[in-house]
């Protein structure tokens, strides 16, 4: 029988950081990091729900996550692996944060678009995108890692989305292959923070060093992205750490480098005490005070003056690969 990992205390560098960035905040997340339990929350298969009309009864569902339909959170964690349910693709098990992209919604219209989810695994994000999507859209749901990639194909699978490809590679060969995207979903390896209650190995990983280095990763894996957006394009930058390097200031470089818009949601409720990042840049969920793990995402706009021709076509052959499959 394996010995449980203590939990290491949080390191007074990381302290300091988060009370330098976060003056009103912090004293309630550090309080959260080291005194509470991390929710659980899943996300309901609504297209499947339509179809076969099925019940989550069964789960112990405390409570909506108010910002996804369809998004609950649990007040225990049941044996999913028991469940035939969750074998189906009936729901998905989530970190609530993540499903904020639902938001998305309101914006990508109803013309069917050509979609990115550039490092996808699990799959978390690509299964919530099918549900948002305009009919007809293509996900490429991108996964470097090969044992990784395994997982989200076998997750996509199970979740049940006709217009689906999973691809693996990085960043820059999808650049060199000329693929372009209306919507890319930029999930970034980070130095994960907001794993804290979750992981004493993130805790015995961070250093200030460490958060640099992905702060520098991070940027070459968005200059990579933005060149396979087209014009009028979305992309949205998603981490779950805290620490503003590897979060608001990746987003001012894309608005100083590439010339990117960013873009507030019009209403996002008090209730729902999303932390709005510095200059208005994005959005934080800390724990204390949100109810979700840690995450950041910010959502930018690409102008119309970028020359288009590089090739456009490779998604339509990903969408005929996919059919003849």
């Amino acid at each position: 029988m394996s010995e449980l990992i203590p939990t290491p205390p949080l390191s007074d560098e990381f302290r300091h950081s988060i009370e330098a960035s976060y003056p009103e905040e912090a004293e309630r997340l550090l309080w959260a990091l080291e005194h509470s339990e991390p929710a659980l929350s899943i996300r309901c298969n609504q297209i499947k729900q339509t179809i076969y009309n099925f019940s989550l009864s069964h789960l112990p569902i405390d409570r909506a996550v108010c910002w996804c339909e369809g998004g609950h959170y649990l007040s225990e964690r049941p044996f999913f692996a028991h469940d035939p349910l969750w074998h189906a693709g009936a729901y998905y098990v989530q970190e609530a944060g993540s499903m904020a992209l639902a938001q998305l919604q309101s914006l990508l219209g109803e013309k069917s678009i050509d979609v990115l989810d550039l490092s996808a695994a699990p799959g978390g994000k690509s299964t919530l995108l099918t549900q948002i999507l305009p009919k007809g859209s293509l996900l490429v749901a991108n996964e470097p890692i090969p044992k990784r990639a395994q997982i989200l194909t076998e997750n996509l699978i199970k979740w049940g989305y006709p217009d689906v490809v999973v691809t693996q590679s990085y960043p820059d060969q999808l650049r060199r292959a000329g693929v372009t995207f209306d919507l890319i979903v930029v999930d970034a390896p980070c130095s994960g923070e907001g794993l804290f209650r979750k992981s004493p190995e993130a805790r015995n990983e961070w250093s200030l060093g460490a958060m640099e280095e992905c702060a520098v990763r991070q940027r070459e894996i968005l200059q990579e992205a933005w060149q396979m957006l087209r014009p009028n394009g979305w992309l949205v930058y998603a981490t779950c750490t805290f620490n503003r390097l590897e979060n608001e200031a990746n987003v001012r470089f894309l608005i100083e480098q590439f010339g990117a818009t960013p873009i507030l949601l019009a209403d996002v409720p008090d209730e729902w005490r999303w932390v709005q990042g510095a200059e208005g840049l994005g959005y934080h969920f800390l724990p204390g005070i949100t109810d979700s793990e840690g995450f950041y995402w910010a959502l930018l706009r690409k102008g119309d003056g970028v020359d288009e021709s590089i090739a456009t076509k490779a998604p339509n052959a990903l969408r005929k690969a996919n059919a003849k499959r």
